[in-house]
């Protein structure tokens, strides 16, 4: 067992995934350290994020004494592999039952039905399928050349990874 802000290594090399609550969105990360590498999990909000590992294992956030996230660590407990299969699948219908809102939202010419072509079809999965399903569209790597620019302010009105991705997870 590490300290509580050292993450213990058994979860650095696993893929990640994270769950709002209530199943509305999803993130996926290649290991706990894509999850800090990408700097967008805000800390004050940590407690609306639920995290896991690819074999179903609850992770804890590692929040430094100067409210940085520093890691991940096994939560305890065994793995629920069908809960998390289960709430993949839900948070799936979530976005399903949302498109037409976010695509208005978004101004876009796309049509529902090329959207959710877009969106992987997780029923029945293994969560290692699910992972390799929903890293393209849901992960922090594919930049489709579409990234999101600031806005008149010069805040980030998205997250840079991508027209999908946006759409999708946030």
């Amino acid at each position: 067992m590490g300290t509580p802000d050292t993450p213990q290594p058994a979860t650095l090399d696993r893929p990640i995934f994270v769950l709002q609550s209530g199943d509305t969105g999803v993130h996926v990360y290649r290991d706990a350290q894509s999850v800090m590498d990408a700097k967008e999990l805000d800390v004050n909000r940590i407690d609306s994020f639920e995290f896991f590992d690819v074999q179903g294992q609850r992770l804890a956030p590692v929040i430094s004494g100067t409210g940085v996230l520093t890691g991940l660590r096994v939560d305890g407990g065994p793995p629920d592999v069908g809960a998390l299969q289960a709430r993949l699948c839900a948070v799936r219908q979530y976005l399903v039952d949302t498109v037409d809102t976010r695509l208005a939202d978004t101004g876009s010419t796309i049509g529902r039905e090329a959207a959710l072509r877009v969106l992987p079809e997780l029923e029945g999965r293994s969560l290692a399928d699910c992972y390799v399903l929903l890293e393209p569209v849901f992960g922090h790597a594919y930049g489709d050349g579409q990234q999101s620019h600031a806005a008149d302010d010069g805040a980030p009105t998205r997250h840079d990874g991508g027209w999908w991705h946006n759409l999708w997870a946030h």
